[in-house]
C-alpha cells in the first residue's frame, strides 16, 4: 500500500507566463505547460496515472508571495520518451501552446523535463488563495523556484485547529497518565478518544481504510476500548472465575479481564525496550466510564491506578492472585499497571441515570471539557454535508440553538447539542443530496426532539420552553451573547 495518498503537485514560478496561458486555454479549452523539473517523478508516476484514470485529471496549484495564485486540472503528461505518441492524441484537441516537437519546450537555458495537458486553468481569488505551508507534501519536498513537488493534503482552518487541540490533548494525556474528556452529548468525544491514542502510538491520525498493514498491526497490538455498563463489573475488567467444559464436565477456571490482558502485553514491551522513555505506548479507552460501578470494577486497582503509583511501586494482590499459577505477572506474585500505560475515558455529566464520579476517582484522571464549537470540523470534513453553503446552515441553526438552551432555567452547556446529532442529516437528504426543510424536520422530530424533551421533563415550563428551542432551531428566533449573556436578537413568524 502506497505510503501517502497524492492528491496533485504544486509550483513556485514567476507570474509572466500564467496570464497568457490562461487567456489562450480560454478560448481553446485546453493547453500545454511544461516544466523543468519535478521531485521524484518515477516514484509518483504511478500515482499520477492513477487520479488521471480515477477521475480524469489531477490538481496543479502555481504559488508566488507563499500563496496559491493559479489553479488547473493536468488532464495528461508526457516526457521526451513517450512525447511523439501522445502529441498525436493532444494535437487533435487543438491545445494552446503546442509544439510538435518536445525539445521545443525551452526557455533560455531550461529546458522541459515534462510537458502537461491542462484545462481550466485559472487565476485564483484573493480571498480563497492558501498559504504554500497549509500544504502537506511528499516526502516533506519544498517547492522552490522551478522545482515542481507533489502533496498529499491541503490543510484547512478546521484541520489546523484540530491538530493544534490535538496536540494539546496527548501532551495532557503523557503528563496525567489518565485523562477523561467530558462534554455535551453528541460532541464527538469517543471519536476524540480514537485518535488522541492513535496520535500517541502512531504520532498521526488512523484511518483503517488507508491505514498499512504496519499500522493496522501497531493499533491491534497497542490499543484496546471498553464500554463500561451498570453490569460490568470486576472479573470483566480485572479477573474472575469463568465456566468451561472439559469432556462434558463443566468447571472454573481464572481467566484475565480485558485490563489485565492490556497491561500484560504492555508490560512485555516496556521490559523489552533498551530505553524505558522510549517504551512503545499502550493506550487504553473507556466508553461511558461513569456508566459503570466503578469501585466494583477496579477493585484494588484503585490504588495503582494513580499517575504517582505507576510501576512497581503501585503493585496491589488481586482478589484471584492466590491462583496464580503458571500465570504470574512479570514475574511476581503482584499486579501493577506498567508506566507505559495511559487511559482515556470519555462521561457524559448529565446523564441521569448513572450516578456521579467519586472525588477520589476523580482526583486520579484529569479532565478536559469538549465544547460544542470545538468538535464543528467533524462537519466539515464530512463528504455529503462538509459544502460551504451546507455548512453555513448547521453552523447558524446549532450555534443558535446551544444559545437558546442556555436561556432555559437549570440548563447549561453541559446540555448543548454536538455536531454528531447534525451529522444525521446525511440521513434525511433529497434525491440530488441536497438539504431541505423535509430534512430539517426529521432530524429534529426523529433525534432532537426526544433527547430536549428529557431535558425538559418536569420543569414547569416544559412546553414553552420546548417551543423556544424549537423556534430557536428554525432561526424563527435568533439569539447571540452579550456581555456573557445570551439575549434574543430579532424575531419572526411570531
Amino acid at each position: 500500500m502506497e505510503k501517502k495518498q497524492i492528491k496533485g503537485i504544486i509550483a513556485r514560478d514567476s507570474q509572466n507566463w500564467q496570464m497568457e496561458l490562461e487567456e489562450a486555454v480560454k478560448d481553446s479549452g485546453c493547453g500545454i505547460m511544461w516544466k523543468d523539473q519535478i521531485s521524484d517523478f518515477w516514484e509518483i508516476k504511478d500515482s499520477l496515472l492513477r487520479l488521471i484514470s480515477q477521475q480524469g485529471y489531477f490538481d496543479y496549484y502555481n504559488f508566488a508571495n507563499n500563496v496559491s495564485n493559479y489553479h488547473c486540472k493536468i488532464v495528461d503528461f508526457a516526457t521526451a520518451d513517450d512525447y511523439p505518441e501522445k502529441m498525436k492524441e493532444w494535437r487533435k484537441r487543438n491545445p494552446a501552446w503546442f509544439c510538435e516537437s518536445f525539445d521545443e519546450y525551452s526557455n533560455d537555458n531550461q529546458r522541459a523535463f515534462i510537458a502537461f495537458l491542462v484545462e481550466d486553468f485559472k487565476s485564483i481569488s484573493e480571498k480563497n488563495r492558501v498559504h504554500i505551508n497549509y500544504f502537506i507534501t511528499y516526502n516533506n519536498k519544498k517547492a522552490w523556484i522551478k522545482n515542481t513537488v507533489a502533496y498529499t493534503e491541503i490543510l484547512t482552518e478546521e484541520k489546523i485547529k484540530k491538530q493544534a487541540m490535538n496536540t494539546k490533548m496527548k501532551e495532557l494525556l503523557i503528563s496525567n497518565k489518565n485523562l477523561i474528556f467530558t462534554g455535551a452529548p453528541g460532541t464527538g468525544k469517543t471519536c476524540l478518544a480514537k485518535q488522541i491514542a492513535a496520535q500517541m502510538i502512531l504520532g498521526k491520525e488512523y484511518d483503517k481504510e488507508t491505514a498499512s498493514d504496519e499500522e493496522k498491526e501497531k493499533m491491534k497490538e497497542q490499543y484496546d476500548f471498553v464500554q463500561f455498563h451498570p453490569s460490568f463489573d470486576y472479573t470483566d475488567f480485572v479477573e474472575g472465575l469463568r465456566p468451561f467444559e472439559n469432556n462434558g464436565v463443566i468447571s472454573f477456571r481464572r481467566e484475565d479481564g480485558i485490563f489485565m490482558k492490556f497491561c500484560r502485553k504492555a508490560l512485555d514491551a516496556y521490559n523489552k525496550a533498551e530505553k524505558k522513555e522510549e517504551a512503545p505506548k499502550y493506550v487504553f479507552v473507556i466508553d461511558e466510564i461513569n456508566r459503570g460501578d466503578l469501585s466494583k470494577i477496579f477493585g484494588e486497582l484503585f490504588f495503582c491506578l494513580d499517575p504517582g503509583y505507576r510501576g512497581e511501586k503501585g503493585k496491589v494482590k488481586t482478589q484471584y492472585s492466590n491462583l496464580w499459577k503458571t500465570e504470574k505477572y512479570g514475574g511476581s506474585d503482584f499486579f501493577f499497571i506498567p508506566p507505559n500505560v495511559y487511559i482515556i475515558g470519555t462521561m457524559n455529566d448529565i446523564d441521569r441515570s448513572v450516578e456521579s464520579m467519586d472525588f477520589a476517582m476523580r482526583r486520579r484522571f484529569a479532565f478536559k471539557e469538549i465544547p460544542v464549537e470545538e468538535r464543528m470540523e467533524m462537519i466539515k470534513e464530512n463528504e455529503k454535508l462538509g459544502s460551504e453553503d451546507i455548512y453555513k446552515e448547521i453552523t447558524a441553526r446549532m450555534t443558535n440553538l446551544n444559545l437558546a438552551i442556555l436561556t432555559i432555567q437549570t440548563l447549561s452547556a453541559a446540555y448543548q447539542i454536538g455536531a454528531a446529532y447534525f451529522l444525521k442529516l446525511e440521513n434525511y437528504l433529497t434525491s440530488d443530496e441536497m438539504i431541505d426543510n423535509n430534512s430539517w424536520d426529521s432530524l429534529w422530530n426523529n433525534h432532537l426532539y426526544g433527547l430536549l424533551f428529557e431535558y425538559l421533563r418536569g420543569l414547569p415550563n416544559a412546553d414553552e420552553d420546548m417551543e423556544t428551542l424549537r423556534r430557536a432551531y428554525k432561526l424563527d428566533d435568533k439569539y447571540k451573547m452579550e456581555n456573557k449573556k445570551v439575549i434574543k436578537e430579532s424575531s419572526q413568524n411570531a
